[in-house]
Parts: C-alpha cells; sequence; structure tokens
C-alpha cells in the first residue's frame, strides 16, 4: 500500500493533494479522483516507465469516455504538464492508437519548463529537492535493510526462496541476496567476503532487502574467530548475527547488544518463526524509540570478575537475553579490559574466547593514560543513556601501571552499582556484591541479580 501527499515525477510538481481532494467524487462507499485527475495521474506513471502499457492505456480509454468537457481535461492537462498538455489530451481521446512519437519525452521536457516558468511550481520543486536530499541522508545513516550473520555446523539445503519464507513479509525475495559459504575445517583463513560483496551489502541495505551471509563450519572450529573476522559492522544498528553449536542457537543484535537463546534449529529451516520474532522485535523497539528524548532512567554499571572466561561470558550473555526481555535498558554493552576504548566490540558467545579486536594499541604511557580516560569518559555517557554496562574481568592483581592509571583518573571512573564475584565462598553479605560458583548458578540468584539491576 503506497501512501503518496502529492503527484510528482521525479522532484518535479505535476499535482497537489488538495487540487485532488478539491473535485474528488464519490464512488459507493469511498472517494476516488476526478476523472480528469485520475488520467494525469496515470499519465505520470507512464513518464516513469517510459511507455503505456496495454493496462494503462485501456484505464485511459474508460476514463475519457466518463469526461463530458474535453476543455476542461486539456485544461487540467496544461495546468500540470505546461505545453505538452494539449497533446497529451489529445492523444487520450485517439487511444487505442499509435501515440505519437516521442510524446513521453516532450512531455518531460515540458515539465521542466513549465516548473521553472511558474512560481507556485518552482517553489514546490524546490521543496521537494530539498525533502528528498534530506531522505537520501537519513537512508545513508539508517538503511532500511538488514545485514545477517550466521554460522552453524551445516549449511541449510534448500533454496534461499523457501529457505527465507518466514521473513518474506519483511523483505520480499527480489530483494534478498544470500551468501553461503561452506568453509570445512576452517582455521584462520579469512572468508571470501572481498569488496564487490561489500558493496553488495551496502547496495542491498539501502535498497531496503536482506543481506545473509551463511557460514558453514567444522565441528570444534572456532566460531568466534569466523564472527570476529567476518562482522565488520557498518551499520551496526540493522546487523544480527547468530550462531548455531548443535544444541543452542544464539542470536544477537550488535546495535543494542540484546541477545536471545533459543533451541537449536535442528532439522527446522532457517530462519526459524523464533528467529524472525527476535528481528522483528528489536526492529520494532528501535523503530519505537527513534526520535525520543533522552531517558530519564540511568543506566547501570556491572563487573564481573573471578571465575573463567567461559563462566564470565555465559553470565553475560544470560544478562543480555533477560535485558532483550524486559524493556528496562536501551542498550547492553560488554566491555573487556582489553577491548581498547571503544565497547560494544565483542558479544559473549558461548563458550569461545570472546577476545574483542583492540581499537587502539597504546604506544606509550601518555596514549595509554589518554586511552583509559576516553574510555572513563565513554562510560559515563552510556550510563546517561540508559545503559547495562558489564565489565568482564579477570582475577589476576592489576598491575602498577594499573593502579597508578586507576588513581590518576579515579574523579572520572563512575562507581560500579553492582559486582558479581565467581568465588566457592559464602555471600559477603553485601546488596551490591553477588558470590556465583560457577556459570551454572541456579536461576533463582540470577533472577535475584536482575531484579537488582532493575
Amino acid at each position: 500500500l503506497d501512501v503518496e501527499y502529492e503527484v510528482r515525477w521525479r522532484f518535479l510538481p505535476v499535482l497537489t493533494a488538495k487540487a485532488i481532494l478539491t473535485i474528488r467524487q464519490k464512488f459507493q462507499d469511498f472517494y476516488v479522483p476526478h476523472p480528469r485527475h485520475e488520467s494525469i495521474i496515470v499519465c505520470v506513471a507512464a513518464l516513469w516507465r517510459g511507455y503505456l502499457s496495454e493496462r494503462y492505456q485501456g484505464q485511459l480509454e474508460r476514463l475519457y469516455q466518463r469526461i463530458d468537457n474535453r476543455e476542461q481535461l486539456r485544461r487540467s492537462c496544461q495546468s500540470a504538464f505546461g505545453a505538452s498538455g494539449s497533446a497529451l489530451a489529445e492523444a487520450q481521446g485517439l487511444l487505442p492508437k499509435a501515440l505519437p512519437a516521442g510524446l513521453w519525452r516532450d512531455t518531460r521536457h515540458s515539465l521542466l519548463r513549465h516548473c521553472f516558468h511558474s512560481q507556485a511550481k518552482f517553489n514546490e520543486m524546490f521543496g521537494y529537492l530539498w525533502s528528498d536530499a534530506w531522505r537520501l541522508v537519513y537512508r545513508f545513516r539508517r538503511p532500511p535493510g538488514v545485514s545477517l550473520l550466521y554460522a552453524c555446523q551445516s549449511l541449510p539445503s534448500l533454496p534461499p526462496e523457501e529457505l527465507f519464507g518466514d521473513i518474506r513479509f519483511l523483505f520480499p525475495t527480489e530483494k534478498l541476496f544470500t551468501v553461503p559459504m561452506d568453509w570445512g575445517s576452517f582455521s584462520t583463513r579469512v572468508a571470501g567476503f572481498d569488496l564487490r560483496l561489500r558493496l553488495r551489502r551496502a547496495y542491498v541495505l539501502f535498497k531496503g532487502g536482506l543481506f545473509a551471509r551463511l557460514y558453514g563450519i567444522a565441528p570444534g572450529a572456532n566460531v568466534q574467530q569466523v564472527l570476529d573476522r567476518h562482522t565488520r559492522y557498518i551499520y551496526p544498528g540493522r546487523t544480527f548475527v547468530g550462531a548455531d553449536l548443535g544444541g543452542k542457537m544464539v542470536m544477537a543484535h550488535v546495535g543494542t547488544g540484546f541477545m536471545s537463546e533459543m533451541p537449536s534449529a535442528g532439522s527446522e529451516p532457517f530462519p526459524n518463526p523464533r528467529v524472525v520474532d527476535f528481528i522483528t522485535n528489536i526492529l520494532t523497539r528501535t523503530t519505537r524509540n527513534e526520535g525520543r528524548k533522552q531517558p530519564e532512567k540511568r543506566g547501570k554499571l556491572l563487573v564481573i570478575s573471578g571465575g573463567s572466561e567461559d563462566d564470565r561470558t555465559a553470565l553475560a550473555r544470560r544478562l543480555g537475553c533477560l535485558a532483550y526481555r524486559d524493556e528496562r535498558y536501551s542498550r547492553v554493552v560488554y566491555l573487556k579490559p582489553s577491548a581498547g576504548s571503544f565497547p560494544g566490540l565483542s558479544l559473549p558467545w558461548p563458550p569461545f574466547s570472546a577476545n574483542a579486536p583492540t581499537a587502539i594499541r597504546p604506544l606509550n604511557a601518555a596514549i595509554k593514560l589518554l586511552n583509559r580516560l576516553l574510555h572513563r569518559l565513554l562510560l559515563r555517557l552510556f550510563l546517561q543513556r540508559n545503559c547495562l554496562i558489564i565489565v568482564k574481568r579477570d582475577g589476576n592483581p592489576p598491575s602498577r601501571w594499573q593502579r597508578l592509571s586507576g588513581w590518576v583518573l579515579k574523579p572520572v571512573q563512575p562507581k560500579p552499582d553492582v559486582t558479581v564475584l565467581f568465588s566457592p565462598l559464602e555471600n559477603p553479605g553485601s546488596p551490591e556484591t553477588f558470590v556465583f560458583k560457577n556459570a551454572a548458578s541456579a536461576d533463582e540468584q540470577v533472577e535475584a541479580l536482575w531484579r537488582v539491576l532493575q
């Protein structure tokens, strides 16, 4: 269903909504444009195509029979298209005979000259040109398409039309582009995501389509390495990442950090209804939040310390899933001390190492100090924007440089709201500190932690 506020060819105005509504006609239980204006609308559709189809030709013949005053038709066409309006009105009366050669080319030129000869038309044209330029800028900033990266142990055998049948209502088949890659025993080799595919991805996102990359990897391969090497997020708000690990499927939205765990797809086609629900819910939530004022609630800082990397990753992943189901936070940011100054680069995938690419590699002490200062300022910015920040730290004692920089940057260092310790000891009793023995902690303990975070 197309909703239009005016009739125009590119940025050249033809008819306004006010003119159409002024002489509209009632047809049964609703209103339709006057036959004169409907004839002009059909001619504009032919201008877009460059020719008059048989269906439009028959429509113009029927409309011409319903027009009593042919002189008014000629004047309406002249007011809309300029000097070539008379030729269009005469050609409509001669149908089904062949139209004069070059009629549509002459009409386009006449419409352009008409917009410069009329002050009102020129103002409308400038307004349309300005709004189209802003729409183009907005589409470059926030394209309507979606990029999906999915890693699994075996690639689906269905064709793309059947594979993405459940998501067809969001992205039609003609706007679907899939890149299946079976890498067998994936080691350290970089997949062939070359410049051609990068440009193709940008084009599909810009046109409002779905760009899906499916990676088939061998059992036991480092899936995190695949994701780190192939997730160059130019539009994180439109990027979804998933992994099927033969028993558990994890989906994540890069822009917000929200995650969802679900049973493995198994023999189901991908994406299954659960994946489709996750994508549609995220897109609906982000679209609803666009343009809203700064959230009144403040975010919270959670520090997970001690235990193994797998334990910290599993807990961070469970909290990301809870944040997706609850709309308390606008975003979840996952941090590691080695992640540099720009957080949110790594997602807590199970059960692999989640080493995020370093954004800045310091060369000297001054750069290190500036790096850590920027890190603290970004933490404060995320907290003001109602983000849940999850920091994963190992249990190793800080180095001398870390203690010194921590003392210098203490005035700008945000205080953790909640701390989680992986330790076999009992809970110390502080309401801001939780002690987990391992990642497989009871759900009641995780729910208690989430209630504090709320």
